[in-house]
């Protein structure tokens, strides 16, 4: 029989109005927070002091964009749904919503790495083979960005068939039909189905430099580091290839 509710409209009030003060609250404690790391913090702190304004910064535009651009309204528990933003209400694909989604929560993503790998840094003593110079320590903040934004990239071209989506509600969910007549659906069970495997490629492929910055010999640091299952590697590229069906609705034309 598949899943069969609809969506009260007074739902759709309260999720626009909510993401909306979300957005304004988040605007709010943004502009006095910038402003105490910018100018009152401690001169000795100057480096955390950026990297605290790059993680506010990253964390506001996600608020935006999810209280004021894009307002998902998810339909748990089907993998989708469909959003009342300013981007949707603009007749933008839904497709260019996702994207930014996608880098702006990637991009908070990386910025709190960096502030843990600041940390840890500043606790470590200068005798451990773990502490990294200033330029490593800058590199490696470039490749944690670099990785992060990996998945941006994957989610530019999955733009995929668009009635695939249609065609798994009617075989899975033929009730919940009445989505398709919203001007901006999705669905993202392939989506879900790939987030195992990104996690996975991540993993593999931060690992070979682990260590890397900090070896007196570097060349045979990076060779161990690289000494990794390339069969396991390749299962999960084929698992992903496989899976990442992700499928969007832009405009249903009756």
């Amino acid at each position: 029989m598949g899943l069969n509710f609809t969506v009260n409209s007074s739902y759709e009030s309260f999720m626009f109005n909510y993401m909306h003060v979300v957005a304004v609250l988040s605007l709010l404690i943004a502009g006095p927070t910038l402003y105490l790391l910018y100018f009152k913090t401690n001169r000795n702190s100057q480096r955390y002091k950026m990297l605290l304004i790059n993680l506010v910064i990253w964390t506001t535009l996600m608020d935006v964009h999810f209280g004021v651009l894009f307002i998902p309204l998810p339909l748990f528990p089907l993998v989708g749904g469909y959003c009342v933003g300013v981007l949707c209400a603009a007749g933008l694909p839904m497709h260019f919503s996702l994207v930014i989604m996608s880098f702006v929560v990637n991009g908070v993503c990386g910025a709190i790495t960096i502030c843990f790998i600041f940390r840890h840094q500043a606790v470590l003593p200068y005798t451990s083979k773990m502490k990294l110079s200033d330029q490593n320590f800058n590199i490696l903040c470039i490749a944690s960005y670099i990785l992060m934004m990996t998945p941006v990239a994957v989610m530019i071209t999955a733009y995929g068939d668009t009635q695939s989506g249609e065609a798994y509600l009617r075989e899975s969910h033929p009730a919940m039909l009445w989505v398709i007549t919203k001007p901006n659906w999705f669905n993202l069970l392939g989506l879900i189905l790939a987030v195992p495997s990104e996690l996975g490629l991540f993993l593999l492929r931060t690992s070979p430099f682990v260590g890397a910055f900090n070896s007196s010999n570097f060349d045979n640091t990076i060779v161990q580091g690289l000494n990794f299952d390339l069969a396991s590697y390749q299962e999960i590229e084929e698992f992903n290839d496989k899976h990442y069906n992700l499928c969007f609705r832009d405009e249903l034309t009756l």
